[in-house]
């Protein structure tokens, strides 16, 4: 491979760009002592070594150091690591050894997820949610099988957060409260289900 160029990522770090494609990201140190520069060659030698015995090794700390801050994704490891300058091949060698030592379980944070905001969010809610963090629609679909959203009872929660009580308000309120709930991802019977009932009562 044929070094392109090397771009300034901050004041210690610079990116590796090889046969028109980022390689990787280096710290001025190892740029020297591999004796890297624009122009010059990278052989598939000294690619696997930095890959291996550099980069591998970075990516699956930083990984791990991610982790002990904040129970992460699949997917949303691999969005950092991208984001940090590590090539999809250490993406994937860190995402892959982290769930092998089980450090990363997709259907456990999907399960965590759901119970810790169940009372105050929709299934849509929670579907779209998990969804942007890489949960695939089948695990979420198979986890609120097992464990169904008492969509009546959130609702009922959510107004009592808000404060509002249904006798007391007009049309307008009411109406107003009624697209809250529905953007909110709650189906319109679901909400009149509950805001007739606390007429009744």
């Amino acid at each position: 491979m044929v070094i392109d160029r090397i771009e300034t990522l901050d004041k210690r770090r610079k990116k590796i760009f090889a046969d028109g494609e980022f390689v990787f990201t280096l710290y001025l140190g190892e740029i020297r002592q591999f004796g890297l520069e624009e122009g010059g060659e990278l052989t598939e030698e000294v690619y696997q070594k930095i890959l291996h015995e550099i980069v591998f090794k970075r990516a699956r700390e930083r990984a791990v150091y991610w982790l002990k801050c904040s129970a992460r994704t699949e997917e949303e490891l691999r969005r950092k690591l991208r984001d940090g300058g590590y090539p999809l091949a250490a993406a994937d060698y860190a995402v892959e050894l982290l769930k092998k030592y089980r450090y990363i379980d997709d259907e456990e944070y999907a399960r965590n997820f759901m119970e810790v905001h169940a009372r105050g969010k929709s299934r849509a809610e929670l579907a779209a949610l998990l969804s942007r963090k890489g949960i695939s629609r089948e695990c979420v679909s198979q986890l609120m099988q097992e464990n169904p959203v008492d969509e009546e009872e959130q609702i009922r929660h959510i107004l009592k957060k808000r404060r509002f009580h249904p006798e007391e308000a007009d049309q307008k309120e009411l109406s107003k409260q009624i697209a809250y709930l529905v953007r909110k991802g709650f189906s319109y019977d679901a909400v009149r289900r509950v805001l007739s009932d606390s007429f009744v009562r």
